[in-house]
């Protein structure tokens, strides 16, 4: 029976020697989530140990847990009370969470610069927590002092790249700075809203959205060599981004490679079936080679997804003017004004098609409509001229040409009917 019971003792401190071992191992290169997962697994044998209790504690002080740490050591204590090394961390960790309470006091008080020195001192004295460099960092970012969160959000990771909330922390700087972008983008300020979205990239580089901005405000530039290479760069990071394919494809529209363009709207399209955008461009695509009926079939998908979207049934107007089936584009002009009110170019086409039908009265009243929400635009000048011409108004028509050949697109046109105007009123006695 001795003998049993000395192997098993010999077995016993084996474990213990073995688990000890392991632990300074991971925890010597940092490995502290497997170490908690050693912990986790072999409770009985930590909890029976006052060695092994303080590695734990010294692994959940790294992982940021202070209240487990706390656990831990005190355990320990109570199985060694005269271990002094046990009793000085015990106190240095009262002192750390002590520190870390009085800080977040002076913070939480409003006295934001004095909490800041009070954390950049707890950091100097305790560098290798995770948690101390983000308290700092958080004070930061409620200083709107981005860049130094980001430096302290970046310790803390460093320190414990296992705590997911570190990550996070940086990942929502970026979702800031993206945010602010985009406002500075909306007033058209957009330098500074594509230095946001660079800052928002380096804090956070595997963050999708600010290439997608940087994409878009460089095609609003008409900077399309760069818009494409920040798109692609949105789709290498996520494969599933349907807004960024149909960007590069309207890049290829722009470069002429309509072919091309039709492939990447419908890759964009399969991303996401619902997409109304993809449909209406890809309709465009196909107007553009000629293939009418596809560019239909696109237009009535869109429609379908969105039924108010008025430039659907503005391009499907277009289509079936110049098929010459005039009702049907008189119709889709009259849907694409039902839903904005405020689409002068349905306006300037509703006229066009009037006038072509020679019902000359609606052709000037739709003409002024479009000239009473853009003011002097030359297309819709010549129909109102064309209509007046119509209704035998030769004054009200000279009048409308001459406005129309202000522009140097429209001053030939303007300028010939009004050379040719007796010719073109001849039926007006």
């Amino acid at each position: 029976m001795k003998i049993y019971f000395l192997t098993m003792m010999l077995v016993v401190n084996s474990l213990y020697a073995d688990l000890k071992t392991d632990l300074k191992n991971k925890i010597n290169i940092k490995k502290f989530s497997d170490c908690e997962e050693l912990i986790n697994i072999n409770k009985a044998e930590i909890s029976s140990s006052a060695e092994l209790l303080f590695l734990a504690s010294k692994v959940m002080y790294h992982l940021d847990d202070l209240d487990q740490s706390n656990k831990f050591i005190v355990d320990a204590i109570s199985k060694d009370n005269g271990n002094k090394e046990y009793r000085e961390y015990k106190d240095s960790l009262d002192n750390f969470k002590k520190s870390i309470k009085n800080a977040r006091k002076t913070f939480d008080s409003g006295n934001s610069e004095l909490a800041v020195d009070e954390f950049e001192k707890i950091c100097l004295k305790y560098p290798n927590s995770g948690l101390i460099f983000y308290e700092l960092g958080y004070v930061y970012k409620n200083l709107y002092d981005f860049e130094n969160a980001f430096i302290n959000y970046k310790k803390a990771r460093q320190n414990n790249p296992d705590n997911e909330k570190y990550s996070k922390a940086i990942l929502n700087l970026s979702q800031i700075l993206t945010m602010e972008g985009d406002k500075l983008y909306r007033v058209k300020e957009y330098k500074s809203a594509q230095d946001k979205y660079l800052e928002a990239v380096d804090y956070s580089p595997d963050y999708v959205d600010p290439y997608f901005r940087i994409a878009k405000l460089n095609f609003a530039l008409k900077k399309f060599d760069d818009a494409k290479g920040w798109a692609e760069k949105a789709v290498e990071l996520d494969s599933e981004n349907f807004q960024a394919l149909k960007m590069i494809g309207d890049i290829y529209m722009r470069f002429g490679d309509v072919d091309k363009a039709i492939s990447l709207y419908s890759e964009s399209i399969k991303k996401n079936s619902e997409y109304s955008k993809g449909y209406y461009s890809i309709a465009l695509a196909y107007k553009k080679n000629n293939d009418f009926d596809f560019a239909i079939k696109n237009l009535n998908n869109a429609i379908a997804i969105d039924p108010s979207y008025s430039k659907a049934y503005e391009t499907m107007g277009v289509i079936f003017q110049d098929q010459k089936k005039y009702s049907e584009a008189i119709k889709n002009f009259k849907l694409s004004i039902e839903h904005d009110e405020k689409s002068y170019k349905s306006f300037y086409r509703l006229a066009t098609a009037y006038n072509l039908i020679s019902d000359y009265l609606n052709a000037k009243e739709s003409a002024k409509k479009c000239l009473s929400i853009k003011r002097n635009y030359a297309p819709a000048y010549c129909e109102l001229g064309i209509a007046e011409i119509g209704n035998c108004n030769r004054i009200a028509a000279e009048d409308a040409f001459n406005k129309a050949k202000k522009d140097r697109n429209y001053r030939k046109f303007a300028t010939d009917y009004l050379k040719n105007i007796n010719y073109y009123m001849k039926d007006c006695n």
